[in-house]
């Protein structure tokens, strides 16, 4: 009988023990997420719209103007002379009219203490090219903002290649995704259109279908020409690294969106990031 109660009372306090654990991982979490909301703004400029009509009829600008257009627009040299050299003035426009547009965010509950911020409306995206990045810091895991990443695989009809979420396999979806986020860059790695082009081609070819998972890099080979499982960083990553090109700033053994940042590559877009410091 004594032995009984014992073991009965062993169990009781392993069942009291995994309780209190779960109240605080759940609480932890709880708090995380509520300091999270407390702590981060999306940016938004706290100056006027200017009329920037004038700037893009000119042949030729200089680097005040160029930034001045920065300001107003979120497009860089980049993008603002991809978008000038194809007569798509209105384009700079329309992008500008958004820039400044006050919208809505949203924040919606995904997963367990998992959320993704959006805003109501969509922000047009600059003119992509094969091989630009697509990065967002909208998504995170209670306080931790680990973002989102893509790989433009067709940039004249604005497809994508993603690595989603736990469950999923990698796929195609449209650009257009991430342009309700409430923010998002659009990089482009400083390498000839020809290799950009040809690491489009071969993810398309060979890195669609692959499990997520959040762990990719950590308990096995951080490359793998096609690896077994991925996530959104690491699926970016894997198709330039095939190429020679290492596009993780810091070479840890996970790859984050926020990773991408370095000067191996070029800001084309920002929308909702403070346009001085980015991600940083």
């Amino acid at each position: 009988m004594q032995k009984g109660r014992k073991i009965a009372k062993r169990i009781a306090v392993i069942f009291l023990a995994l309780f209190l654990m779960i109240a605080v991982i759940f609480g932890l979490g709880w708090f995380g997420a509520l300091c999270a909301d407390l702590s981060w703004g999306r940016w938004r400029p706290d100056y006027q719209k200017e009329d920037i009509s004038s700037l893009l009829s000119k042949t030729e600008l200089t680097e005040e103007e160029y930034t001045k257009i920065y300001r107003q627009t979120g497009l860089t040299k980049v993008a603002v002379d991809d978008c000038l050299s194809q007569g798509k003035q209105d384009r700079i426009l329309r992008i500008q009219e958004a820039f400044f547009q006050s919208v809505e965010l949203y924040k919606t509950c995904y997963a367990p203490f998992t959320y993704i911020e959006t805003i109501s409306g969509n922000i047009p995206l600059a003119l992509l090219q094969d091989g630009d990045i697509l990065i967002s810091a909208s998504t995170r895991v209670s306080f931790f903002r680990y973002g989102h990443a893509a790989l433009v695989v067709d940039g004249e009809y604005g497809r994508i290649l993603e690595a989603l979420e736990p469950g999923s396999k990698s796929k195609m979806a449209a650009a257009t995704t991430f342009s309700n986020l409430a923010n998002f860059l659009v990089l482009r790695p400083k390498a000839d259109v020809e290799i950009r082009c040809g690491v489009a081609e071969a993810a398309i070819r060979d890195l669609v279908g692959i499990e997520y998972s959040l762990t990719a890099g950590i308990f096995g080979d951080k490359y793998q020409e096609i690896p077994s499982s991925t996530q959104c960083a690491h699926l970016v990553w894997t198709a330039y690294k095939r190429y020679g090109i290492d596009l993780d700033r810091n070479g840890g053994s996970v790859v984050k969106p926020q990773d991408f940042l370095s000067d191996k590559v070029d800001v084309v877009q920002v929308y909702g990031f403070d346009l001085d410091t980015l991600w940083r």
